[in-house]
């Protein structure tokens, strides 16, 4: 279960990267510069970040211990 919540995770990620890029790509202006892929590719690694650090706190949060661990008895 824990290796299947982090491919999950993780390919989430890449299709969230993948997903900003297409879009940007289709809204930037056709002549695009190496400004505009250096903006595209900073914005999508941003993004995926996120999605990493959301799933991370989720993943934590589903499992009681969100900030801490428990202490073993």
């Amino acid at each position: 279960m824990r290796r299947a919540v982090l491919v999950l995770v993780v390919s989430g990620a890449m299709a969230v990267f993948a997903g900003i890029v297409v879009a940007l790509l289709d809204v930037l202006p056709v002549p695009h510069s190496r400004t505009d892929y250096l903006v595209i590719g900073s914005l999508a690694t941003l993004a995926a970040l996120g999605m990493l650090f959301i799933g991370w706190i989720a993943w934590r949060a589903g499992r009681g211990e969100l900030f801490w661990r428990r202490r073993r008895k």
